[in-house]
């Protein structure tokens, strides 16, 4: 891979979609982290999981729709987008819950943002034309049937 390939990648849009995904996720994420330590009520685990994996599939399907789709750039992305996420909730970690630097970078927490990564992969996968295309000639075909 060179750097004239990495500029391919890393365009505007990249950056615009890497700030979108922070600015929502990061401030959930905090708000979740505190009701979670008011309530001590498990389920807010199970639910801080469910949004931030689901919002990594939304962003990267709806980012993909638009970019370079190849497995090279997924993968790119799969493993960039939340290892980025991971140093930013690090950078704001202790003004924000209290917790050192320390304790987000670890081990556990880049073997936390593996299911991110593979659903990364899987919203560049989906967010493929072919996929979407089968359906709208469908459907086009349906309507141009019905005026004949």
């Amino acid at each position: 891979m060179t750097l004239n390939t990495l500029k391919l990648y890393f365009t505007k849009r990249w950056l615009i979609t890497f700030i979108v995904l922070v600015l929502v996720l990061h401030p959930v994420a905090v708000l979740m982290w505190s009701a979670l330590e008011l309530t001590r009520n498990p389920m807010l685990t199970y639910a801080a999981s469910f949004f931030t994996t689901s919002w990594f599939f939304i962003v990267a399907f709806f980012f993909f729709k638009k970019s370079i789709n190849s497995w090279e750039s997924r993968f790119l992305h799969g493993l960039v987008w939340p290892m980025l996420s991971l140093v930013v909730y690090a950078i704001h970690s202790q003004w924000s819950i209290g917790y050192p630097w320390t304790d987000v970078l670890n081990v556990r927490g880049i073997m936390w943002q593996l299911p991110n990564s593979a659903i990364i992969i899987l919203g560049g996968y989906l967010a493929r034309n072919r996929h979407l295309s089968k359906i709208q000639t469908k459907k086009t075909e349906v309507k141009l049937q019905d005026k004949t």
